[in-house]
């Protein structure tokens, strides 16, 4: 039987409930409570009644499949699958219903790497979009990164490093701390070699107009990426950015901005430099098919063993019915899941 059209009834495990690399946090999001729903201190209870499902469309769930619509669907029934959170997947308390086509089945051995593998996977899988809109010509090309933190851009360096591409990286002064940055490279399994060879990492207060036109013998930089967040005045930012940038350059910023002065125009103009706004808001609810074949590869790649999986500190708390954390907002824990403490009961249950 063909079930690729199917709905399927998945008891979910768990769910990753983190925000994204590559979009805006918002003071809300930075300043949220650390709190664990098996404890009761939900906010915002007052709009249960039309509850705000947004908050995890893109996320991760792991579950189990406990019922099928159709005929002939025992074959699938208690299957372990994994998927993304989508705009179209339907809630019935700790159950969520989605077409079958959306999901992946795995094997799954060891609980710990459940929760691991599903705490990660979101930051995996968006910065293989991201790579995709990179255009990376030949091996030793420069990629210049933007960002507000190391922790950020540490998935999408891992997947640069494979290109065997040179990666600069430029960090605000406040968060230049080599040895917090070395400990983040070891827990990506981000060797001493990789990084002697492949990345640089500055402050972004340096000139840095000067030491990118004499690492680059002046030539500039084809690919930028720039991370929303970064604590730096925009406009000094966009004139970094620009003039860094080589002809027929290509720069991809991942937050909107909201002006361009003339003669930031006429030096796009002059250069023939391609402005592209990643907008991974769009892949998530409106590209399935690009966003599917980011979220496989993803996946297969540390299934595999292509990948290592990072040794990362995840932050565990507790739902027994997804409406729960519908109020809350995505804390600043980078890695954070939400177990379902239906499935624990039950693993307890003599």
């Amino acid at each position: 039987m063909n079930f690729k059209y199917l709905d399927i009834h998945v008891q979910v495990k768990c769910i990753s409930f983190c925000s994204s690399n590559f979009v805006a946090k918002s003071t809300e999001e930075v300043n949220c409570e650390n709190t664990d729903i098996a404890e009761n201190k939900l906010i915002n209870t007052n709009k249960k009644d039309e509850p705000d499902i947004n908050k995890l469309i893109g996320n991760i769930f792991i579950g189990k499949i406990v019922k099928a619509e159709g005929d002939s669907t025992d074959i699938i029934i208690g299957k372990n699958i994994i998927g993304i959170f989508t705009i179209n997947t339907k809630i019935n308390k700790d159950i969520i219903i989605v077409p079958y086509h959306t999901i992946i089945e795995y094997p799954s051995n060891d609980l710990n790497n459940d929760h691991l593998l599903c705490a990660i996977l979101r930051s995996l899988y968006e910065s293989h979009l991201c790579l995709n809109s990179i255009n990376i010509r030949n091996k030793l090309e420069y990629i210049a990164i933007f960002s507000n933190s190391i922790f950020e851009v540490l998935p999408l360096l891992k997947l640069l490093l494979k290109k065997k591409v040179f990666i600069l990286i430029f960090l605000p002064n406040a968060h230049i701390n080599q040895h917090e940055i070395q400990k983040k490279f070891e827990e990506f399994h981000i060797t001493n070699e990789s990084i002697k060879e492949y990345v640089s990492t500055f402050d972004i207060d340096i000139n840095v107009t000067e030491h990118v036109h004499n690492i680059t013998n002046k030539c500039g930089i084809k690919n930028i990426i720039v991370y929303p967040n970064i604590n730096t005045n925009t406009s000094v930012l966009k004139k970094i950015i620009f003039t860094i940038s080589a002809l027929n350059s290509n720069l991809i910023f991942t937050y909107q901005f909201d002006y361009l002065n003339p003669y930031e125009c006429k030096l796009l103009y002059d250069k023939s430099i391609t402005i592209h706004f990643f907008n991974i808001n769009y892949y998530i609810l409106y590209d399935y098919f690009k966003t599917a074949d980011s979220f496989n590869f993803a996946i297969l790649s540390l299934l595999n063993k292509d990948i290592e999986f990072p040794s990362v500190s995840i932050t565990k708390k507790c739902f027994s019915d997804l409406e729960e954390i519908f109020p809350l907002t995505p804390c600043s824990e980078p890695y954070t899941i939400y177990v379902n403490k239906n499935v624990e009961d039950q693993k307890s249950d003599p």
